[in-house]
C-alpha cells in the first residue's frame, strides 16, 4: 500500500484534495496554492456543504480544506456527517473555533488571510497524518477462519462481519467495502483484500471489483446482479466466474 510523507511524496500518487468554501476569493487562493504543490491534486471544489458531503461519501479524499462559517451547514457540523474522514485543514477568518476544530482531530487551522508558506506547512502536517494512519486494515481475521475484519474508519476501530460484505470496489490506493447498510472506505489495495477474504466465497470479477459469490442473484453478459447492485465482469474473468457461479 502506498503512503504519503514529506520525504517521498513526489514518488507517490498525488494527494487528492477537495476544498469547501462559500467565498470565491478564498477558493481561488486555495486553488492557486495547491497548483504550486506538485504532489497535490485538487479533485473537486464546492461552495455548497451538502453537495460536498454527498461527493465525499462516494469518492476517496486525502485532504479536505474546509471553511467553518457557511450558510445551511457549518464546517464543524459537516465533519460529523462524513462517513470516513480525510485529514482536515480548516480555513477560516474566525480564531474562536480553533479549540473545537482540534477537538475534531483537525490536521491544522489556517486563519485567513494565510501565506503560501503557512499553507504548505499545513499540507505537510496533513501528509504526515496520512502517513501515520495509512494502515487501516488492522486484522486479517479471515486468514485465521474468523468471521470479522477489524478496520480503522473515521478515527474508530470497526469490526465488519464478513458475512455482511456484498462487494469491495477499488479506487486507486483505497477500497470501499459495501455491506447492506453501510459503506466503509479504507486505505488498502484490492489485491490485499483478495488475499484476506475467503477465496471460496469471494471472486475478483473485474480489476476494480471483488464480489461475494453467495450474494449473486443473476449473471448475464458482462454484468452481475449482486443484491441491489450491478457489477461489471471483465472478459478475462468471465469464464472463471461462470464455473464458480454454476457450482
Amino acid at each position: 500500500m502506498q503512503t504519503y510523507s514529506r520525504s517521498n511524496c513526489n514518488q507517490m500518487e498525488p494527494i487528492r484534495c477537495i476544498a469547501i468554501d462559500d467565498e470565491q476569493p478564498a477558493m481561488r487562493i486555495i486553488e492557486r496554492y495547491l497548483s504550486r504543490l506538485e504532489h497535490c491534486k485538487l479533485a473537486a471544489k464546492f461552495t455548497n456543504p451538502a453537495e460536498a458531503l454527498a461527493w465525499m461519501n462516494a469518492n476517496p479524499v486525502h485532504v479536505l480544506f474546509l471553511d467553518i462559517s457557511m450558510p445551511n451547514m457549518t464546517g464543524l457540523e459537516l465533519i460529523g456527517k462524513i462517513t470516513c474522514k480525510p485529514a482536515v485543514i480548516f480555513t477560516t477568518a474566525y480564531s474562536e473555533f480553533a479549540s473545537n476544530a482540534f477537538d475534531l482531530d483537525a490536521a491544522d487551522y489556517l486563519l485567513k488571510p494565510f501565506s503560501f508558506d503557512r499553507f504548505a506547512r499545513a499540507v505537510a502536517k496533513a501528509a504526515d497524518l496520512l502517513q501515520a494512519t495509512s494502515s487501516d486494515l488492522l486484522e486479517a481475521g479471515a486468514l485465521q477462519g474468523e468471521s470479522t475484519l477489524t478496520i480503522r474508519c473515521d478515527g474508530r476501530l470497526v469490526k465488519v462481519n464478513i458475512d455482511d460484505i456484498i462487494y469491495v470496489q477499488a479506487f486507486q490506493e483505497y477500497v470501499s467495502i459495501f455491506t447492506r447498510n453501510q459503506r466503509f472506505v479504507i486505505y488498502e489495495r484490492l489485491k490485499n483484500m483478495e488475499k484476506i477474504l475467503p477465496g471460496d466465497r469471494f471472486y475478483r470479477t473485474h480489476r476494480s471489483y471483488l464480489v461475494c459469490l453467495d450474494k449473486i442473484r443473476s449473471f448475464s453478459g458482462n454484468l452481475l446482479e449482486v443484491e441491489a447492485f450491478e457489477i461489471p465482469v471483465s472478459r478475462s474473468n468471465k469464464d472463471g466466474l461462470l464455473k464458480r457461479f454454476q457450482r
